[in-house]
C-alpha cells in the first residue's frame, strides 16, 4: 500500500517500484511504503526524499535605477539546498560591503543610486553542501544620465544665435581679357550678407 497516491508503480517479485516522474518541489517529503500479508500482518518503510534544485536566477541583465533613488537590484536565487548570496561589483568583481547597499532575499537594494553605480553587478549564489557555485551579471544604466545629456544639448542648442544680415554690395564682374570671341568669358557674382548668400545664374532675362 502506497501512502501517496496518484504515482506510477510496477509490480516486482519482492515488492513494488515506485517510479516518480517529473519531480517538483511539492514531491520533497517522507515517503512511506507499507506492506501486509495475507495474514493481515503489516510492515512499513519510511525515506525522506530530498529535491535538489540546481541554482537558478530571476531577474533581468539590464535593469534601470533613477539617479538619486533608491531602487532594488532583482535577482531571487532559487536553489535546493538553500544557497548562499554573494553581491560584487565591476569587471574585477569587487566584494560589495559599503553601507549604501543592502541584501535581500529578492535582491540588492541600493540606499542612494550614484554614478558609480553605472557598472555591472555580480549575484553569485553558492551551495556549500554540493560545492555549487554560479554567478550572475546584472548590468544597471542610470537612466537619468541620457536626459540630462538631452538637456545639456537643448541648452547648448538654445545658446547658439544666428545674426542675419541683408545682402548688400550685390555686383557681377568679368574677368580680363573680357567677351572675346572663342575665348573664355568667366563673370563673377557677388555680395555681401550672412549666412552667405546662394546664388543662381540666368541667361536672355
Amino acid at each position: 500500500m502506497l501512502k501517496k497516491t496518484m504515482q506510477p508503480v510496477e509490480r516486482q517479485t519482492y515488492g513494488l517500484r515506485l517510479r516518480i516522474r517529473n519531480l517538483t518541489v511539492e514531491d520533497q517529503g517522507i515517503w512511506e511504503c507499507v506492506g501486509a500479508d495475507i495474514d493481515g500482518t503489516s510492515q512499513s518503510r519510511t525515506f525522506q526524499m530530498n529535491i535538489k534544485i540546481p541554482i537558478t536566477f530571476r531577474g533581468d541583465r539590464i535593469q534601470y535605477a533613477a539617479l538619486g533613488e533608491q531602487v532594488l537590484v532583482k535577482c531571487r536565487v532559487l536553489a535546493n539546498p538553500p544557497a548562499e548570496v554573494s553581491w560584487f561589483k565591476g569587471q574585477d568583481k569587487t566584494r560589495i560591503a559599503n553601507t549604501n547597499y543592502e541584501r535581500t532575499n529578492d535582491g540588492l537594494k541600493i540606499n542612494k543610486v550614484d554614478l558609480v553605480d553605472n557598472d555591472v553587478f555580480w549575484c553569485q549564489a553558492d551551495v556549500l553542501e554540493t560545492g555549487e557555485s554560479r554567478d550572475y551579471p546584472i548590468t544597471i544604466i542610470i537612466s537619468r544620465m541620457l536626459n540630462s545629456f538631452y538637456y545639456l544639448l537643448s541648452i547648448i542648442y538654445l545658446d547658439i544665435i544666428i545674426i542675419s544680415e541683408p545682402i548688400t554690395a550685390a555686383r557681377i564682374t568679368c574677368s580680363s581679357p573680357c567677351a572675346v570671341e572663342k575665348q573664355t568669358a568667366t563673370l563673377i557674382c557677388e555680395a555681401a550678407g550672412s549666412p552667405s548668400p546662394k546664388y543662381q545664374w540666368f541667361y536672355g532675362v
